[in-house]
């Protein structure tokens, strides 16, 4: 009972919401600190849709069934005189609760949701928004807490990928903060 049959479904992730996240591999992106003007150049090292075999418990058993769902991968790595770093990294998987799009970093941090959900006060979306001289239509900005205590808001933009990205850290609580904004200038 452990393997898929083949006429069963596969879940797959929303079409409209990978617009925004799903690069081209090797695609390059120049994004400006605002604060100290410095310029990162990040590279799209993986953006893969694949799909996997995963097991749940069944809502009527107590046994394992087996199914299939997409899983899209996107790394953004920043490429520096002689090191590499991860600058972004998140997963999506598909599941049964809708037809959405959730690209989470660790499983935990949202990055990304799609489409907009009325349970998700932390999601909008702007019509346009201007960065660094060009307009871009439709961004979904996200805002998400990670583990370390620091506040982010994610600007994506369909068609593009990440325009924008602020980040809010705490050096000692209620008292000081630093603010990093990174900004798109341009991509490949």
């Amino acid at each position: 009972m452990g393997a898929c049959r083949k006429d069963e479904k596969t879940l797959k992730l929303n079409r409209d919401g990978l617009k925004y996240i799903q690069l081209r591999p090797n695609q390059f992106f120049i994004y400006k600190d605002s604060a100290s003007g410095r310029t990162d150049s990040v590279v799209v090292t993986e953006s893969s849709l694949t799909v996997e075999s995963f097991s749940y418990q069944g809502w009527s058993s107590t046994s394992l069934v087996t199914s299939r769902r997409e899983v899209f991968r996107l790394i953004l790595t920043r490429k520096s005189a002689g090191t590499d770093s991860i600058w972004l990294s998140g997963t999506a998987k598909a599941d049964f609760s809708s037809n959405t799009t959730a690209l989470r970093e660790n499983d935990m941090e949202l990055l990304f949701f799609y489409p907009l959900a009325c349970f998700c006060p932390n999601i909008n979306l702007l019509a346009s928004l201007l960065v660094e001289g060009k307009t871009y239509s439709n961004v979904l900005v996200i805002g998400t807490v990670s583990r370390g205590g620091a506040v982010y808001e994610l600007y994506w933009a369909p068609s593009v990928g990440l325009i924008k990205m602020r980040k809010e850290s705490w050096l000692i609580p209620s008292v000081s903060r630093t603010t990093e904004t990174f900004t798109l200038l341009r991509h490949s």
